[in-house]
């Protein structure tokens, strides 16, 4: 009986012209939207090291490789990538490249993309975006150790980033600057399957508590629990990551 009655209030809802308009309806959509885009298939990690990345993956019935060489500093990081296609001989020949410079100061990273001539044909500017909105409403105070009453509830935390056009080397770097607590592994795994995707935002949820040296507000150690996600309602999260939360622990050493 329940399925009949929407069966008809959707049928009439479509007759009349009026379009029931909801946050689950624009994410249906959105996630319909992204069904139909291009997905890169077989993305395989061949090196994965801190200053430099490796891999593989196929695309429209073609093969892919990038080599991305990471270098970083206290200004912030540089990531040279280069992008090379499988041709009829069987051989990876160059097909474009990018070069990444990511500010920490000022959380702008600007990307120069190049063809195969290393012509320069598209400049991109990026600044890392934060809600920066603290939501206190669901504070409950309950400690992530068993209800332990010395660790304190600080907040939920909401950020998001624009990584549309990055390579994976770009993406992990925007991640680990958001939430820098998680493992760099981690970070790499997150970024390549929205890579792969083709996500074009990524959507942050972070809640954090923290502990303090007894008797003082000296900080003893901080956990955060984080959520990432490639919607803006934060519906759906990053695919094939295992369990969400991340959970990440950081102790503090007394001064």
């Amino acid at each position: 009986m329940r399925k009949l009655f929407l069966v008809l209030l959707c049928s009439t809802l479509l007759f009349s012209g009026v379009a029931p308009i909801s946050a689950e309806t624009q994410t249906s959509k959105e996630s319909s939207s992204e069904s139909e885009k291009q997905i890169r298939e077989n993305l395989k990690m061949i090196v994965e090291k801190d200053d430099y990345l490796e891999y593989t993956y196929q695309e429209n019935g073609e093969s892919y490789k990038v080599k991305e060489e990471i270098s970083k500093n206290v200004l912030g990081t540089n990531i040279s990538s280069v992008i090379y296609k499988k041709n009829k001989n069987n051989k990876y020949v160059k097909d474009s490249s990018q070069q990444t410079k990511y500010s920490t100061d000022t959380s702008v990273m600007e990307i120069e993309t190049f063809d195969k001539n290393n012509e320069n044909v598209e400049r991109q500017t990026l600044q890392l975006k934060t809600d920066d909105k603290m939501n206190k409403k669901d504070a409950t105070n309950i400690s992530p150790y068993n209800h332990d009453p010395d660790w304190t509830f600080v907040g939920t935390f909401y950020y998001d980033s624009r990584i549309k056009n990055l390579t994976i080397a770009a993406i992990s770097v925007i991640i680990g600057n958001i939430v820098p607590l998680i493992p760099v592994k981690v970070v790499s795994g997150i970024a390549a399957a929205a890579y792969a995707i083709y996500a074009e935002n990524l959507y942050y949820k972070v809640k954090e508590w923290g502990i303090y040296y007894p008797g003082t507000i000296i900080p003893a150690g901080k956990e955060e629990h984080v959520w990432i996600y490639t919607d803006k309602y934060r519906k759906n999260l990053v695919p094939n990551q295992g369990h969400w939360p991340k959970a990440i622990i950081r102790n503090y050493p007394k001064p």
